[in-house]
């Protein structure tokens, strides 16, 4: 049975999720030895404020994240205006990494152990550099990251991701080229690092499942900015399909190239690079009728302009997001992120780390208002991760509009 979560002022005692991008998460019992690691058998003490602490990329290549932190802080403080969670308030204190890996590892270490930071939520390099120590602590991770590498709770029992799974990404859009769009054969035009392999990885494990052949894959260093030679290279492939992981000013290069020279074969961009105000409308007439694997409502998607299901989010970031734009994504993401910790506090048997690993693992089927419709939240012990469903759609030039079924990730082997 599905479970529905609207908002902090409607929730009162109900379960809360959502979506998110890069935090650390402390909980931390007033008055806790600075410079100890908690066990993950120690249970909050009653009536402690709930110490949330934040590792974002406020400053550097990637600041446009620290709107995350603008998201998160307004839902808790909307949570604490509601009463807060079981008797705790929350309260969030965000440090800067920069978008460097071993500062924001620096920043894991001191939020558990000056901080007695029960949880961390992680983005960036981070939660890779941070798995051994977590472990060795016992404390657990959530990160806002699809690299294969955080699923694997078999070996890492402290790491959860919370974005979908990039192999599980890349045999949806396989799944959907070969069974709704009749392509045979397919190219790909990847980022070169571990998300891109792990994407690519998926389109070559789905090829056997739905026939399709992997004719051309193409990679792009982190700092190109233009791609015209990899979408030239697709182009003399000849391929049916384009699945591509290219995000920033490359992914928009690539939009306006592949356009000029009339590529012409249906295109799947990154969930993660769909943004409408972010690439789409500087892409302009380039980017319509590209094709991304969905999960959650983009704010500045007009055809949620109106929607009473993301009514309250705005309501809540106008009254508690200090100036934060309620239209972007990445707003929305923290915002989500802090209510699926909140749903996790809310149904632990026990207010420990390991009690609410426990309970993030087996969160029933949940429904949220900044997910897309027909998109649940679901725990699974066997990867971490609550999202497992993508909607397909297409930019029609305008807005995202759902093509299909929801394709679920239990479907497709992940």
């Amino acid at each position: 049975m599905s479970r529905h979560l609207a908002s902090p002022r409607r929730r009162r005692t109900a379960t809360a999720l959502t979506t998110g991008l890069a935090v650390t998460v402390a909980l931390a019992a007033c008055g806790g030895n600075p410079a100890s690691t908690p066990s993950s058998s120690d249970e909050l003490e009653e009536g402690a404020e709930l110490v949330i602490g934040g590792t974002f990329p406020l400053t550097g290549p990637l600041a446009s994240y620290g709107a995350l932190a603008d998201g998160f802080r307004a839902y808790l403080e909307q949570v604490n205006e509601d009463g807060g969670v079981r008797g705790h308030r929350l309260r969030l204190e965000a440090m800067d990494d920069a978008y460097d890996p071993s500062r924001a590892a620096g920043n894991v270490r001191s939020l558990v152990q000056r901080e007695n930071a029960l949880l961390v939520v992680t983005f960036g390099g981070a939660p890779v550099v941070a798995r051994d120590y977590l472990e060795q602590a016992g404390v657990p991770q959530f990160a806002f990251g699809g690299l294969s590498a955080l699923s694997d709770v078999e070996n890492y029992h402290y790491t959860r991701g919370w974005w979908p799974d990039l192999e599980l990404e890349g045999r949806t859009a396989g799944a959907f080229m070969s069974e709704e769009l009749d392509v045979d054969e397919v190219a790909t035009i990847a980022i070169n690092n571990d998300a891109g392999e792990d994407y690519v990885r998926g389109i070559e494990a789905q090829a056997e499942a739905s026939g399709y052949e992997v004719v051309r894959e193409q990679t792009y260093e982190p700092t190109d900015t233009v791609v015209s030679s990899q979408v030239n290279a697709v182009r003399g492939a000849e391929p049916g399909g384009l699945a591509t992981l290219v995000t920033g000013a490359a992914e928009i290069a690539m939009l306006d190239y592949a356009d000029q020279v009339e590529l012409g074969i249906p295109t799947f961009l990154y969930s993660g690079s769909s943004s409408i105000s972010a690439f789409l409308e500087p892409a302009g007439a380039a980017a319509e009728g590209v094709y991304a694997p969905l999960w959650l409502r983009d704010p500045a998607d007009p055809q949620w302009e109106d929607d009473p299901a993301l009514e309250e989010y705005r309501a809540v970031i106008a009254e508690h997001g200090d100036g934060a734009e309620a239209d972007d994504i990445i707003t929305a993401n923290g915002y989500g992120l802090a209510a699926a910790l909140v749903a996790a506090i809310e149904s632990a048997e026990e207010l420990t780390p390991d009690g609410i690993l426990d309970a993030w693992d087996h969160l029933p089927p949940t429904e949220l208002d900044v997910l897309l419709p027909g998109i649940r939240l679901e725990g699974n012990p066997e990867t971490g991760r609550l999202v497992q469903d993508y909607q397909v759609s297409r930019f029609d030039g305008t807005s995202w509009q759902a093509e299909g079924d929801i394709l679920r990730g239990s479907e497709l082997g992940r």
